[in-house]
């Protein structure tokens, strides 16, 4: 750039009288700039300043767009009052070489300041700029245009920038990519088949399920073309009575499968209506009851009631009881436990099947089914042992089945195997796919219950509501400064102790940062998936105790989610749902469903039990 007026003796271009009106801007960054002695500065005197410039400043100032401008080889830095809010805790910027106003950003706007003071014009979009506000570093995006400001002698003496933040727009759609992609994996993980298709049935999405059952590529056939054809002119009559009356769809039919094979299935559909009351689609989900429908056949219409009550779950094992003579009867074998054996089809009395449960649950498991037999529907975690030995851990639910005469002689329920949920958790952190899927396989088969991330930054979106367990970070990437994770895993505290993997030998200095910062342990760049497995399984008894699994009060709080931690704060201080969710900034919704979240963690029948196991641990008034 060439050498500034400013390192010269300024000269007087015009009478001082009439430059001293030059600047006729109003505003306060307009009114800081008169106000300011600049006699001592490189600038001199305002009066003295080259005509350029000022017309420049009055450009800027009369803006309500974000814009700046500097002047000199050191570009030092003047804005309108729309950049002023750019500053934030950043003192007294005015007159300041911009590379010492923002230090942090400068590396990054350096090259593009340089073309603009060679005379080229520059436009980014949604660059990503490191901006310090407050004391705290932010990663903010920006679109903005720079272009080289001339003096009055024309040569080129500073660049002009206009400006606008774009990290809102971008955030928001990252998170709606997160959302969109979540959501896709949640519905392929589903236990049915889910669409949605036009009024005339044709399918316009399907998830993994309705394609791998469908067979061809869904979007491709409309859905009656699926329904068995003795079943088309009552699937047709239901769904024209759901139109006339504006109700969701449901029934029971036949679908044919990629290789001919038709199936029972429980269907139900929903319309989506526009401003003008027109159908714009239908939205459905098939749930597979060919297991449910042969049994019902069997055992007459009362099982067809469970049938209906049971759809849409996908249990361990399905089941019913007799409460007069105490049978009970498993409807489907489809992955259950070696103990269940027994259950399908020659059945087993209530009581010996009880005998099984460990002691401390027997009696809670014995009272529950009663009440489910007095009318209610219950839900209950217990302990059973294994024919090989030791306990595992299931989710009981059971509910009333009314008879034709309005009487309940039967309860019918189904047990879910939830023993993994107890299982030690990893998270890892992985960027290259292929090493992320080989990593998770390993440690799987390791005995771990592995969650993996593409980054730290997928991490940390949901790293406030994550069980306990141990943080893996294995990518290295350039994008990703290793340091900078392992401050965000710091932060975690210890309720999810972290470890490095891949750090270069000779980085001595950066394993002993790392240690600093935190961390469990530190391994090299050749470490075997064993000696990972065996950091991980150490870090765990020290930091989550998961191996005592009833444990105390303060144990159980202590491997609360930092979310639930906070709720239970709350409503150890005597908050409520509204004012719990206005600290959080949470919905009052959303506050309830963690509190029944802590009371089925930490074993609380009501509030006032969650509240004393509060006080046992030690947590009064929310400390």
């Amino acid at each position: 750039m060439p050498e500034t007026i400013a390192e010269q003796e300024a000269p007087s271009w015009l009478d001082p009288a009439e430059v001293c009106g030059r600047l006729m801007a109003k505003g306060e960054s307009a009114d800081l700039i008169r106000e300011r002695c600049w006699h001592d500065t490189a600038l001199g005197r305002l009066e003295t300043w080259d005509p350029a410039l000022l017309t420049a400043l009055d450009i800027i100032l009369e803006s309500r767009f974000p814009m700046f401008l500097t002047w000199g080889c050191d570009h030092k830095l003047f804005y309108n009052d729309a950049y002023r809010p750019i500053l934030m805790g950043k003192g007294d910027c005015l007159g300041r070489p911009f590379s010492d106003v923002f230090p942090e950003a400068w590396p990054t706007l350096k090259a593009d300041f340089s073309r603009a003071g060679a005379g080229e014009a520059i436009y980014r979009e949604d660059l990503e700029v490191p901006l310090l506000r407050n004391m705290r570093l932010s990663r903010t995006w920006w679109s903005f245009s720079y272009s080289p400001l001339r003096s009055s002698k024309g040569d080129i003496q500073g660049v002009m920038g206009v400006l606008y933040e774009t990290t809102r727009r971008l955030l928001a759609e990252q998170t709606m990519w997160y959302s969109q992609a979540g959501m896709r994996a949640v519905t392929d993980l589903a236990p049915a088949m889910l669409w949605r298709c036009a009024p005339d049935g044709r399918i316009l999405w399907a998830n993994q399920m309705f394609e791998s059952y469908a067979g061809e590529t869904a979007e491709a056939r409309r859905f009656q073309d699926l329904v068995a054809v003795e079943d088309q002119p009552a699937a047709a009559e239901a769904r024209i009575r759901a139109d006339d009356e504006r109700v969701a769809f449901e029934g029971q039919f036949r679908l044919r499968r990629a290789d001919g094979v038709y199936r029972w299935f429980l269907v139900r559909a929903k319309q989506n209506w526009d401003s003008d009351g027109l159908l714009v689609e239908w939205c459905g989900s098939a749930v597979d009851i060919e297991d449910w429908h042969g049994a019902a056949a069997v055992a007459g219409q009362e099982d067809r009631e469970i049938l209906q009550a049971m759809s849409g779950t996908q249990p361990a094992l399905l089941w019913t009881a007799d409460l007069a003579t105490h049978e009970l009867v498993g409807l489907s074998s489809e992955g259950q436990a070696p103990w269940a054996a027994s259950l399908v089809g020659d059945g087993l009395r209530w009581d010996d099947w009880l005998a099984n449960i460990h002691v401390e649950d027997r009696a809670r498991i014995a009272a529950a089914f009663e009440r489910a037999g007095w009318g209610e529907i219950i839900q209950e975690k217990f302990r059973m042992g294994e024919i090989d030995g030791g306990w595992r851990r299931y989710r009981a639910t059971a509910f009333p089945i009314v008879s034709g005469e309005g009487e309940v002689r039967r309860i019918g329920g189904m047990l879910v195997d939830i023993s993994r949920e107890a299982e030690p958790r990893l998270y890892l952190i992985q960027s290259d796919p292929a090493e992320q899927n080989r990593m998770a396989h390993a440690l799987g088969k390791a005995g771990f219950k592995v969650r993996p991330f593409d980054d730290l930054r997928a991490f940390s979106l949901v790293s406030d509501d994550l069980m306990p367990g141990v943080v893996l970070f294995a990518s290295l990437a350039e994008d990703q400064p290793l340091l900078q994770a392992a401050n965000t895993l710091r932060l975690n505290g210890p309720r999810l102790p972290w470890i490095v993997a891949g750090v270069p030998g000779d980085h001595l200095n950066m394993v002993v940062q790392l240690m600093r910062l935190g961390a469990a342990n530190v391994l090299p760049q050749q470490a075997e998936v064993e000696a990972i497995a065996e950091a991980v399984r150490e870090a765990l008894p020290r930091q989550t105790g998961l191996a005592d699994e009833q444990g105390s009060a303060p144990r159980k709080i202590a491997e609360l989610s930092r979310r639930e931690r906070e709720v239970l704060d709350g409503l150890a201080a005597g908050g409520t749902n509204k004012t719990i969710a206005l600290a959080l900034s949470l919905s009052p919704r959303t506050v309830e469903t963690y509190r029944a979240q802590l009371m089925d963690r930490l074993g609380a029948r009501t509030l006032a039990e969650l509240l004393k196991l509060a006080a046992e641990a030690g947590i009064v008034d929310g400390h």
